[in-house]
């Protein structure tokens, strides 16, 4: 980046499935001109970033609005103790590099060691390929308590972030997950300060809450250069793994629906 040059930043949350709604509102900022030289995510917002940090914009588009079920059945669920997610890795893996408008991009994970969870921080746009896809994946790997057969129904209907966030922690304390590095999205979902450190002109918060809460020093800092885009309604419990193509295309057009009516 040349000095002087304007900075644009976006912040994208973790939110599995609905990612949906914020990748249609990465796709309505990219249709409207803006461009991102630097960026953060957490989870799925990681794996959002990586279309943009390679320039696959359009790929992004075709992906989410024509999500194929993973597969997910309830035996492949009793398998460890995450949810895997290497069917979009995979994804990832084949998004040929075609050298997007960031330059800074900023994801997060967590690392379990002698029974505690520690966040770890990196930015991967200096990185190789198989590095930057190392960092999403811990980033986006969803731990999963508990044991016993139950149908993929059963799993996705239930899933709510915050209590297998909480079940997550106890079971840390037991040493069940020493040594594992998961989802970001454990420790910090609001992961902006990478702004703080390095502020940028203009900032997106792409969100998941019609509440949501901007951070205090993020919006001392930024004031009226501060644009937050979330859902003219809130999503349901379960709606995290919710990997349906109608479902993802729906909340893809009305992220994109929200990006037109941002004030640029």
């Amino acid at each position: 980046m040349e000095k002087g040059e304007a900075m644009t930043g976006v912040f994208l949350q973790g939110g599995g499935a609905k990612g949906a709604f914020q990748a249609g509102a990465l796709y309505g900022l990219h249709k409207r001109g803006v461009k991102f030289q630097m960026a953060s995510g957490t989870s799925i917002g990681a794996v959002n970033l990586y279309f943009m940090l390679t320039g696959n914009v359009e790929k992004l588009r075709e992906v989410w609005t024509n999500v194929e079920v993973p597969k997910f059945d309830h035996d492949y669920a009793n398998i460890g103790r995450v949810i895997d997610n290497e069917p979009i890795i995979k994804i990832l893996r084949g998004l040929p590099d075609k050298g997007g408008e960031i330059k800074k991009a900023h994801v997060n994970h967590v690392l379990v060691k002698d029974s505690k969870i520690f966040e770890q921080r990196s930015e991967i746009a200096s990185l190789d390929k198989e590095s930057r896809l190392r960092n999403i994946k811990y980033s986006s790997l969803l731990p999963r308590h508990g044991a016993g057969k139950e149908s993929k129904e059963r799993i996705v209907g239930k899933f709510n972030s915050e209590k297998v966030f909480e079940l997550f922690k106890r079971d840390v304390e037991k040493g069940i997950y020493e040594g594992f590095r998961l989802d970001g999205g454990i420790m910090n979902n609001c992961f902006m300060e990478p702004f703080l450190e390095n502020p940028v002109d203009r900032l997106f918060l792409i969100v998941f809450k019609m509440d949501f809460a901007v951070p205090h020093e993020i919006e001392k800092t930024y004031g009226k250069r501060l644009s937050v885009i979330c859902p003219r309604r809130d999503f349901d419990i379960g709606d995290t793994l919710r990997f349906e193509r109608e479902f993802c295309r729906s909340w893809f057009e009305r992220g994109e629906y929200a990006a037109r009516g941002i004030e640029l």
